[in-house]
């Protein structure tokens, strides 16, 4: 069976080459918009309610974009988000939106949030993990010096957890996870598929 790791992501990858040796990287050219597949009020609603329902959603569109051209493979998808507040907190935008993010981190405990996608022609799981994770009180000058490394511009929630730079207090849950990928939690699937 070929393994296909629907996703751009290093870290993903990365994570993956601990529990499957060989597999395709084909990122999922699929469309992220959420309003292509829910009203703004149902995504308020999802974000404040049920955040694992967005995460869940996008990792299925993007295992699907990718299982249509290779139906003979298991295609693995991923999609992790950071939720605070009844606000999910994407990739920034530009730097001015990853200060916005960081400094509303600062100090208090969000959720990353990990959906996974696992389908194959007659087969899917689908599933999310979900880590807390609390920040330290984080000053200006400290955030702005992170941001100028460029590493917080392509996370969720504009910061990576395998970054030195001790912005992290605590974590509750899977390490892995707020990399972008729960292994352990994958690993058991791909044995029952």
């Amino acid at each position: 069976m070929e393994y296909i790791l629907a996703s751009a992501s290093p870290r993903r990858s990365e994570l993956l080459r601990k529990i499957i040796s060989e597999f395709q990287v084909i990122p999922s050219g699929a469309n992220e918009d959420l309003t292509l597949y829910y009203s703004l009020q149902e995504i308020a609603d999802l974000i404040k309610n049920s955040p694992e329902k967005i995460v869940e959603k996008l990792a299925c569109v993007k295992s699907k974009f990718v299982l249509e051209n290779h139906i003979d493979s298991v295609v693995i998808g991923s999609d992790t988000g950071v939720f605070f507040n009844g606000e999910m907190l994407g990739k920034p935008k530009d730097k001015d939106d990853a200060f916005r993010m960081l400094k509303l981190l600062s100090g208090k405990t969000h959720e990353v949030i990990t959906g996974i996608a696992v389908m194959s022609a007659n087969k899917s799981v689908v599933t999310a993990e979900t880590t807390k994770v609390t920040f330290n009180e984080i000053n200006d000058k400290k955030i702005l010096e992170y941001i100028e490394t460029g590493s917080p511009m392509d996370k969720a929630g504009g910061y990576g957890i395998q970054d030195e730079n001790n912005i992290v207090k605590e974590i509750v849950g899977d390490y892995q996870n707020v990399m972008g990928f729960p292994i352990d939690r994958l690993s058991e699937i791909l044995k029952n598929f």
